[in-house]
């Protein structure tokens, strides 16, 4: 699908007159050229089964990312990825008393790239759910790891809508 084609398929579903002027089909042409014509096919079928409203250009543009599959996966989803792969597993002596607690990460392979790259780099940040010198959870960490979370993948998301173009 062209941009001159999504333009007309999203002006016969979100029918107005304030879309329809010349100047705004070119500004919008100009701008989808970015979207390989597969991926454009499926972003209008998509906001067309979605929006209320004529849509933005942003708003088709990032339709367009969330559908290629190069966005993040949205805070909640990341901290629950994290909290399944928070691995806690205690290990006895061959007396069978307790010695230790083992922590480590244990991730998902279905996890996305963009997504995993994200948790990564916040983990890095946030440091640890558990304090090592006693094994308890480090209070309020999940409040931390979903702020950072947000503000790298606001970050990302800005690179990938801007490459889009």
């Amino acid at each position: 699908m062209t941009p001159k084609e999504a333009i007309l398929s999203l002006l016969s579903a979100f029918p107005s007159d304030k879309h329809s002027q010349p100047a705004t089909v070119k500004i919008y042409e100009q701008k989808l050229k970015g979207i390989p014509p597969d991926l454009l096919d499926r972003v209008v079928n998509h906001v067309v089964g979605t929006a209320k409203f004529f849509p933005s250009i942003a708003e088709i543009r990032h339709a367009a990312a969330e559908l290629s599959g190069l966005l993040p996966a949205p805070v909640e989803e990341a901290l629950a990825i994290v909290r399944q792969s928070d691995v806690r597993k205690p290990v006895y002596r061959r007396d069978g008393s307790y010695a230790y607690t083992e922590y480590y990460w244990n991730f998902p392979e279905n996890v996305s790239e963009p997504t995993m790259k994200i948790i990564q780099a916040t983990l890095e940040k946030s440091g640890d759910s558990v304090r090592h010198r006693d094994g308890k959870d480090v209070f309020a960490w999940e409040t931390g790891f979903k702020s950072i979370y947000f503000s790298v993948a606001a970050e990302q998301e800005a690179k990938v809508l801007e490459n889009l173009s």
